[in-house]
């Protein structure tokens, strides 16, 4: 459960498999800079898949510097993965005319 005082921010963010919810106070110093700066900025990560049994579900709790790891390691593996996927295609089926079908629009034409 998220205490939240009203200098706070919250973004949860909920694909299928996962929910990501960051909890950070407003600075003070966000009125002279005209945007949003944040402090004391801590996260959670529930890998909650619904396919799988509660006791194969897990949480990551962490703080910035944490949260600025865990972005690093998946940006790191997700352009490793589209690495491989470039130099090992996975090769689609070919499509070829059936030359029955070719003659019968042939015909039609």
């Amino acid at each position: 459960m998220t205490i939240l005082f009203s200098n706070s921010v919250v973004r949860r963010y909920t694909p299928p498999t996962c929910t990501l919810e960051i909890v950070a106070k407003v600075s003070p110093l966000s009125r002279w800079m005209g945007q949003s700066a944040l402090k004391e900025l801590h996260f959670e990560l529930c890998f909650d898949d619904p396919r799988q049994p509660e006791d194969k579900q897990v949480t990551i709790h962490g703080d910035h510097t944490e949260l600025e790891i865990l972005h690093e390691a998946v940006n790191n593996y997700v352009q490793e993965f589209l690495v491989q996927r470039q130099a090992h295609p996975i090769p689609l089926p070919q499509i070829t005319p059936n030359s029955e079908a070719s003659s019968t629009s042939a015909q039609q034409l």
